[in-house]
């Protein structure tokens, strides 16, 4: 689908950019970029799914913490690939479709925790730790920490000896994009990130919700590790274990109390914007309010959401040999 993407662009340059300027050559070469980053964090992401539905309690305890150092590397490569874009879409792909892909695919292993107390309360944690996270990124302490340590640290590499940079809290530009040390530019910045983080944990859980009952009670169900009633697909498998109705039922609760937190966290993030940096939370309002009646931007959402989720079915199918079956399989030794 990338490549097909991008031999597109390519053909179709002569008929929609007669200039002879290197913009459109440079942009997409930055989407080339972005492209083949997203190609690669793909196979890292279906790797930890698989590892993880194979180990037992106590390692599954480390792998949200392996996604999560996964998942912050790919942003913040993503984010440095499409500075030369506008900042909505450098906040979609960073914001919305990385962490989109994390979600979808944590929200896979759900079903196959080893021990659903210890389990879930280290995928909760990692969540809750993360939305908390980005809720403290608003205040002020934390921004003049990251002044602070952020100049401490250009200016040491760099063996500088200008004076300490300041905070500024004046919006001098509104095109900012959040590197810098002015403070209206970094929360619109962050309070975008997490807007689309929320939006993409609840679009998780909702898939989570939608298709785990169709591959559990639908008509392929013996097909997938997903039912007690799996038979035909395993039946010449040695030590496969199916989701028992106990652990189906509480990735359940935990799905909706997940999603619970995450709206709450939502709305949390939401009244404290409106509250404490209310011209910050009007700007972003209004874009998103253009946006949002834009059927390109809807389109464009929905279009990666159902990627991230055909691409999470298509590695469960590929992890349980779905297309490639044989019903004359050797049964094993």
């Amino acid at each position: 689908c990338a490549v097909t993407t991008l031999l597109f662009l390519h053909l179709i340059k002569p008929l929609v950019w007669i200039c002879r300027c290197p913009f459109y050559a440079c942009r997409l070469q930055d989407f080339t970029r972005i492209t083949v980053a997203i190609i690669l964090y793909i196979p890292m992401l279906a790797v930890w799914t698989i590892v993880y539905r194979n180990l037992n309690s106590v390692g599954q305890i480390f792998m949200p913490i392996v996604l999560l150092i996964i998942v912050y590397m790919w942003k913040k490569v993503i984010l440095g690939m499409s500075d030369r874009f506008p900042l909505v879409m450098a906040m979609f792909f960073a914001g919305f479709f990385i962490e989109n892909l994390d979600d979808v695919f944590q929200t896979l292993v759900f079903p196959v925790v080893a021990n659903a107390r210890v389990g879930f309360i280290t995928i909760g944690l990692r969540k809750f730790a993360e939305n908390a996270a980005y809720i403290l990124l608003f205040t002020k302490r934390w921004f003049l920490f990251r002044v602070g340590i952020k100049d401490t640290l250009k200016r040491f590499f760099t063996r500088s000896k200008d004076m300490p940079a300041l905070p500024i809290f004046n919006d001098l530009s509104i095109d900012d994009r959040g590197h810098s040390f002015q403070r209206p530019g970094y929360l619109r910045r962050q309070f975008q990130f997490f807007m689309y983080k929320i939006i993409s944990q609840v679009c998780s859980y909702l898939f989570f919700f939608i298709i785990t009952p169709i591959l559990r009670e639908g008509i392929n169900d013996d097909y997938y590790p997903l039912s007690e009633s799996t038979t035909f697909f395993f039946r010449n498998e040695k030590n496969v274990s199916v989701l028992t109705e106990e652990n189906y039922r509480n990735a359940v609760i935990f799905t909706a109390v997940a999603l619970l937190a995450s709206v709450g966290s939502g709305l949390f993030a939401n009244w404290i914007m409106q509250r404490n940096h209310k011209p910050i939370y009007l700007q972003v309002r209004e874009l998103y309010a253009v946006l949002f009646t834009s059927p390109t931007f809807i389109l464009l959402i929905v279009l990666m959401t159902l990627c991230t989720e055909l691409l999470g079915i298509a590695v469960v199918q590929y992890h349980n040999r779905i297309w490639f079956y044989k019903e004359d399989d050797p049964p094993a030794d």
